[in-house]
């Protein structure tokens, strides 16, 4: 081998070393933004466990005063009702513990119903 030759070998050798090095840039260039983006993942991860954790605690808070709610009702009914409705105050009651709020949306009153309820408002209870 000549010295033409080798000096055109070490220059191919150059430029494939420089190819090389380039690639190697890229490649951890990549792999920093893999890493951060397997980063702001673990980030999301832990926002949306955190998420959930409030909503199930904020859901059991809702449950815990509807519940209380339900418990006041209850004993203003049994408050209100006389004696000889104890009947009706069983029924209330077991639908109120089957109490679902989300079908609350679904009654729709007209405001002639409405004004019967102002209306009986007005009547004095009876003994």
């Amino acid at each position: 081998m000549d010295a033409t030759e080798a000096a055109s070998r070490i220059e191919n050798l150059q430029k494939d070393l420089e190819v090389s090095n380039t690639e190697l840039a890229k490649a951890n260039s990549v792999r920093k933004e893999l890493e951060n983006s397997h980063f702001e993942v673990e980030i999301a991860r832990q926002s949306l466990a955190e998420t959930k954790r409030k909503a199930t605690v904020e859901v059991e808070l809702i449950r815990i005063e509807a519940r209380r709610d339900q418990d006041a009702v209850a004993k203003m009914g049994c408050e209100l009702m006389g004696r000889g409705n104890n009947i009706c105050v069983r029924k209330l009651l077991k639908l109120l513990f089957d109490f679902i709020l989300e079908n609350l949306d679904q009654v729709d009153l007209t405001p002639q119903e409405l004004e019967e309820d102002e209306e009986d408002e007005d009547i004095p209870p009876t003994s």
